[in-house]
């Protein structure tokens, strides 16, 4: 029900524009979009290991700040019509902070991470001993570490199970 009102609500305020300007525009809501992520990506980066509300209000800093960027580039005198391509390379900009503050803060660190899952050099066959038998993990390792986010990508029948599987299993046993 919730989703339903949310979505009336989206398409009233769309209609209100287009009422209100006498046109309607498929790419309006592209830049309230970049914005978001921007805000997000911002926040994320600035601040880590935070609470929920910690973390929303990050968003409300990473926008303001994001704003303030954007002002600062036409502010320069850069011209307008590149304001996308701005915007991407803040963001570029801003994603790449993580990597250089690892990379040139190291040394600060003194907490040694450990991974919380580790799987080293699994193999997995299916079918042995019969003539469809195939090799679907052949030396996978992984380690995850707190506060990481994974993906495992792969077609059908590679084996992200297993892998995921034999990760978890690893661990618990």
């Amino acid at each position: 029900m919730g989703l339903v009102l949310s979505q009336w609500c989206h398409c009233l305020a769309g209609a209100l524009i287009a009422q209100q300007e006498g046109y309607a525009d498929v790419s309006r809501g592209i830049g309230v979009i970049v914005v978001g992520l921007a805000s997000l990506i911002i926040g994320e980066v600035l601040f880590t290991s935070l609470t929920l509300v910690e973390r929303l209000l990050t968003i409300v800093v990473g926008s303001i700040f994001y704003q303030f960027l954007i002002w600062g580039v036409i502010a320069l005198g850069f011209n307008t019509s590149y304001l996308r391509l701005y915007s991407a390379v803040i963001l570029a900009i801003c994603l790449m902070i993580p990597t250089f503050k690892n990379k040139f803060f190291k040394e600060s660190q003194v907490k040694q991470m450990t991974a919380i899952v580790e799987l080293k050099n699994a193999t997995k066959i299916v079918n042995t001993g019969i003539e469809e038998e195939k090799v679907i993990l052949n030396g996978v390792s992984l380690d995850i570490f707190e506060h990481d986010f994974i993906t495992i990508l792969g077609g059908n029948g590679a084996g992200k199970i297993h892998a995921f599987s034999m990760s978890l299993q690893e661990h618990y046993h």
